[in-house]
């Protein structure tokens, strides 16, 4: 009885530990993931900066 209830705790702080180990690798997915999109807008930033500058030295030459 006793070893029945010590696995049971056991299997308990498992699962637990298991869940938590799952819920910290998705925060650290998110946060990956975060970063990621913050760096993609940044580089379409970057990329509209650059396309209004051509589209300026491009009107300044028509006129």
């Amino acid at each position: 009885m006793k070893r029945e209830l010590l696995n049971i705790k056991k299997t308990g702080r498992n699962k637990i530990d298991h869940d938590l180990n799952l819920k910290i690798n998705v925060f650290k997915t998110l946060r990956q993931e975060n970063v990621l999109m913050k760096d993609y807008i940044n580089l379409l930033e970057n990329r509209i900066i650059f396309l209004e500058g051509v589209i300026l030295e491009k009107t300044k030459n028509k006129s």
